[in-house]
């Protein structure tokens, strides 16, 4: 009797894996260019939100960009924030554009840049931030000074579970924050 129920579970198991090696789901991607290896996968749909910030080098304020992920697994950047409007912040509206300010903030609303992917140089004089789903990933604590390369893409469950081992048992697993 325990064999037959052993059996069973190795087959419900290997009937699991197969499946799972072809069921594919959202996610955004983190990857790490000049290193070679991915940051982050994290699961993530069309119409999900996400937010990139970091101290500006020149103004020494913060800047918040908003993307949305688009039916085509593109990124939209759709908004921005800023406090000062000086050397290397925006400066000129795009038709459709509008800016308001708040609280000593600006923020551009109504912009439709579309991109593959958004390539980020971070470092840790600039505190990138990444934050979707309420969660805030301090990227130059989990990449270094380094170029990243985010994207939306799909992963197969396989795939998924296999980055999460990886992390899990590395000796120096980065775990993101809650903020």
């Amino acid at each position: 009797m325990k064999r037959r129920r052993f059996l069973a579970v190795v087959v419900l198991i290997a009937a699991a894996l197969a499946v799972a090696q072809h069921v594919r789901f959202g996610v955004l991607r983190v990857d790490a260019v000049r290193k070679g290896y991915t940051l982050l996968i994290i699961p993530a749909k069309p119409g999900d939100f996400f937010t990139l910030a970091f101290t500006h080098s020149v103004e020494q304020t913060v800047v918040r960009d908003f993307f949305r992920i688009d039916e085509g697994n593109g990124l939209v950047l759709y908004a921005t924030e800023f406090r000062s409007s000086n050397a290397g912040l925006p400066s000129v509206l795009a038709p459709g554009e509008a800016l308001s300010r708040s609280d000593g903030t600006f923020r551009i609303s109504g912009m439709y840049r579309a991109m593959d992917e958004v390539p980020l140089w971070v470092g840790r004089a600039y505190g990138n931030t990444l934050t979707i789903h309420g969660v805030v990933h301090d990227l130059p604590k989990l990449a270094g000074d380094t170029l990243l390369s985010i994207r939306a893409g799909r992963v197969t469950v396989v795939e998924y579970l296999l980055f999460k081992f990886k992390r899990l048992t590395a000796p120096q697993a980065h775990r993101a924050t809650k903020g």
